[in-house]
């Protein structure tokens, strides 16, 4: 029986966690520059439990990085979206 609660609990604490990496990110670089790589950890990490699903553990640990990343993602393209839409266009653009 999978305990969905805790691994809910473990998703939450890793986008958290990603979260939490994005001012030591942006000490080093703009986002605009390390959303490319953001942007591939996330596809490898989703990609990796389909190509060798050789248990849970492997499944679990990879969808915790991409929560992780997910958590990176977020407060990243706030950022980005801040400084490319103007504050008078913001809510039309999103809502389109």
């Amino acid at each position: 029986n999978l305990p969905h609660g805790q691994v809910f609990g473990c998703f939450m604490a890793c986008m958290m966690i990603g979260s939490s990496c994005v001012r030591y990110l942006l000490a080093t670089r703009p986002p605009a520059l390390y959303m490319r790589d953001v942007f591939i950890a996330a596809s490898l990490s989703l990609a990796l439990p389909s190509l060798v699903m050789t248990n849970g553990v492997v499944a679990l640990s990879s969808f915790c990085l991409f929560e992780a990343i997910c958590g990176i993602y977020w407060p990243s393209m706030g950022i980005v979206k801040s400084k490319h839409v103007p504050e008078e266009v913001r809510a039309t653009m999103y809502n389109l």
